[in-house]
């Protein structure tokens, strides 16, 4: 499991050095007309850091109704919908110690389980795929908040 720590608080290390001081106009540029931004990013990685807590059978710091707006199969969400950007680098960060706490219970074989039969996710997918795909982003939207700075 402590590769698996490791990944995770990797990340959220990356992520944090990217885009963490952005400000909540600058999460919701993006890099691409209908594409996704900083803000569903963070909040994305939050809501599936939440399903491996809930899979671990540990409470998660946001309750189901944020997957609407972030999690599986979720855009961008419009301006008045998005949460503050800064309360989401701020769960995003709080999320690691629960996280890695829930991670170091788990055996090999609990982090292989299906989180569910609806989209397929392993953990392991999750932990080691998923967010580090996710992670690779931010430097993009970085880039972009501070090139559309440049020109307003």
């Amino acid at each position: 499991m402590d590769l698996y720590i490791k990944m995770l608080e990797t990340n959220l290390q990356r992520i944090i050095k990217d885009i963490g001081d952005l400000t909540q106009e600058q999460s919701l540029i993006t890099c691409v007309p209908g594409g996704s931004n900083a803000n569903w990013l963070v909040g994305h990685l939050i809501h599936y850091r939440c399903e491996i807590l809930r899979a671990s059978g540990n409470e998660a710091p946001w309750g189901p109704e944020m997957s609407t707006r972030y999690g599986y199969g979720s855009t961008a969400p419009q301006r008045d919908q998005a949460e503050s950007f800064k309360k989401l680098i701020e769960i995003f960060k709080s999320t690691q110690a629960l996280v890695s706490q829930a991670l170091k219970g788990l055996t090999e074989s609990d982090i292989d389980k299906a989180l569910s039969e609806e989209d397929g996710h392993r953990l392991e997918f999750l932990v080691l795929q998923h967010e580090t795909l996710h992670s690779g982003q931010a430097v993009l939207y970085q880039r972009v908040a501070h090139h559309a700075s440049e020109n307003h």
